[in-house]
């Protein structure tokens, strides 16, 4: 229980998740049928978790063993590294990525979106960890920026053109999403494109965090302290009305330049 207790909370739910339908499903106590995502079955006879369990189906044999391992590591890292451990922001996006791979695969009545679900992880790996590298199965390490690109060639070929389209799914929907959220950042800095302002202004709000979400994950969450891993309360500033009216701004590149920084150095020890 203490190994569960400090996983990260989105991570580890992704991880009893899968475990939780694909474990029966290899020990043949449940059918991949039960699990699969069948839209006649969800909208005529309600089995709505089909929805999602879907995403957690991860196949069997040695795949699934690797499968989950990879999905697991790289969420653990887009979660501490990529969202700062923000339950919030990181549980809404996944749900947000969930939807797009479900509209895109819709029309073709895919069954299993636990690919797609690792694509769109992957491409969160490339937009937030870019210059991390990534070690594939111990033999060569690539850029973080490729991963997503590179993922979906070793798709291509092992898999063929059906599963690596899965799987493009997933990525689609994990650049979308980061580009969805960051679209205010981006027309700033480009305030001539007047197409990038109106997505910015009219559209980008629906992939922020709803500030319900953020409420329920603070009462849910308390992440154990990184270093000492011991919970602490933080202090009440004292009453200073010069700065409490200041905002505080995060220079969010800094923050993520030193934690690849440090990621790098911990590899190279």
């Amino acid at each position: 229980m203490d190994i569960l207790r400090q996983m990260p909370p989105v991570s580890r739910a992704l991880l009893l998740g899968t475990a939780i339908v694909t474990i029966p499903c290899a020990l043949q106590a449940l059918s991949p049928y039960q699990v699969a995502l069948l839209w006649p079955l969800v909208t005529r006879r309600w089995q709505l978790w089909r929805i999602v369990s879907a995403f957690f189906y991860a196949g069997s044999g040695f795949p699934m063993l690797y499968n989950t391992v990879f999905m697991y590591n790289s969420s653990t890292k887009i979660e501490a590294f990529g969202y700062f451990n923000n339950v919030a922001d990181y549980s809404w996006s996944l749900l947000g990525m969930a939807s797009m791979i479900m509209l895109m695969n819709a029309p073709y009545s895919r069954p299993f979106l636990f690919s797609s679900l690792t694509g769109a992880l992957m491409a969160q790996w490339s937009v937030h960890l870019p210059e991390t590298p990534v070690s594939l199965m111990g033999l060569i390490s690539i850029p973080g920026k490729y991963l997503a690109f590179v993922m979906l060639g070793i798709e291509l070929t092992i898999s063929g053109m059906d599963a690596a389209l899965v799987s493009l799914t997933g990525v689609v929907a994990g650049y979308a999403w980061y580009f969805g959220r960051d679209a205010p950042r981006m027309s700033r800095r480009r305030p001539d494109l007047t197409w990038l302002a109106w997505f910015a202004k009219h559209l980008s709000p629906l992939f922020q965090t709803p500030k319900t979400v953020h409420q329920l994950a603070d009462g849910s969450f308390r992440m154990p302290h990184l270093t000492s891993g011991t919970h602490t309360t933080p202090r009440r500033p004292a009453n200073n009305t010069s700065a409490s009216s200041a905002p505080v701004r995060v220079d969010r590149a800094a923050i993520l330049a030193a934690t690849e920084a440090r990621m790098r150095m911990q590899k190279s020890q």
